[in-house]
Order: C-alpha cells, then sequence, then structure tokens
C-alpha cells in the first residue's frame, strides 16, 4: 500500500536581505495576521534587527512580542554587558509598546544543585500550544540567543505545532530569523560544557 505524506519542510523558506524584507511585505500585506515575536534579552547589537524589519513592513495584527530573560548566574560574564542588554530592550519596548502585547520569561541556566539546565528551561517555557492560539505565526529570533537556547525552544515549538488538535483549521507559521555577523560571532565565546 502506497501512501503519500507531506513532509514539514516541503514548503520551507530561506531568504536573505532584500528577499526577506520582501517576503514580509507580500506575507504581511496578504491580510491580517497576528505574530508571537520571541527574542532573547541580550547584548548582541543584532537584537532587534528582525523585529525592526517585521515591524517596519506594517501590515494589521498583534505583533506581541516574548523576551526571554538568562539567568546565566553571578559568575556570569555576560553581566558585564548588562547596560548594553538594557539599552537593547528599552529599544525592544519602544518598537513594539504600540503594535502588542510585551512580556518576559526568564530561562534558567543553572538549578540549585548547580547543574546546567538551560536547555530544559528553554523547553520548558512551552509545555502546551495553548499560549500559540490566535497567532498565525510565531517568529523566533535567535540573533541574540545561546545554542543551548533556541534549539530546545524550536524543537519544543515545532512538536507542539506538529500535535495540534485536529479541530484547529487555520495553520500556525514558524520562523527562524538570524542576522549574521561572522567577525562578531568571532569575539563571542559561549562558556559551559552544553556548548
Amino acid at each position: 500500500m502506497k501512501t503519500e505524506s507531506v513532509g514539514r519542510w516541503e514548503h520551507y523558506l530561506l531568504l536573505r536581505a532584500s528577499q526577506l524584507e520582501a517576503f514580509w511585505r507580500y506575507h504581511l500585506e496578504a491580510a491580517s495576521r497576528n505574530i508571537l515575536f520571541i527574542i532573547g534579552r541580550g547584548f548582541d547589537p543584532r537584537m532587534c534587527m528582525g523585529l525592526e524589519l517585521v515591524l517596519r513592513v506594517g501590515g494589521n495584527g498583534a505583533r506581541d512580542i516574548l523576551g526571554l530573560d538568562f539567568r546565566e548566574g553571578q559568575k556570569s560574564p555576560s553581566l558585564n554587558h548588562h547596560p548594553k542588554v538594557q539599552e537593547n530592550w528599552a529599544k525592544v519596548v519602544a518598537l513594539g509598546e504600540s503594535r502588542g502585547k510585551i512580556s518576559i520569561m526568564p530561562v534558567e541556566f543553572w538549578s540549585p544543585e548547580g547543574r546546567r539546565i538551560s536547555s530544559q528551561s528553554a523547553r520548558e517555557l512551552f509545555v502546551s500550544d495553548e499560549p500559540l492560539k490566535g497567532y498565525n505565526d510565531i517568529v523566533v529570533d535567535i540573533s541574540s540567543m545561546p545554542r543551548s537556547v533556541y534549539f530546545p525552544l524550536i524543537a519544543r515549538l515545532l512538536y507542539l505545532l506538529d500535535h495540534r488538535p485536529q479541530r484547529s483549521t487555520e495553520p500556525i507559521n514558524l520562523y527562524v530569523l538570524v542576522a549574521e555577523d561572522p567577525e562578531l560571532d568571532a569575539n563571542i565565546h559561549e562558556e559551559g560544557i552544553d556548548e
């Protein structure tokens, strides 16, 4: 017996620069779309670029923002960059406050026993698809997220979207954005055994 199935990546897009902006303009002008934009609260200067692009192209619908607050512990070298984190987050709030809800969720990096738990904490940000209801698009901008956060977060979102009840008629699109700068990336050194 032959069965046909549609692969998860049958309709994937990989776009850069002007193509990316053209896509978002077309996508958001076609209909009113509610977007959940997930972004890391980080020091990286590229943190706001994806959000700026999506908001710049316009369109109707909510543009809700979920900021991930990285709780890396008192010995984290990232604490030296706290003023830059605050500056970037202030920019996010200024960009998005008139377009939708802005919220923050913590991502714990260490257990009370001293075990590294960032992956588990990121995965548990979404334990059901309930918080995703009402959105047409979910955008995960990984520009300022460590791998130990964005890999399990995206895996969980894919799982929840794949296992939504059949009564859910409206599909939810998942997009991953990244602003690349190889020179800057070479100067950012992640620490920890899971990196």
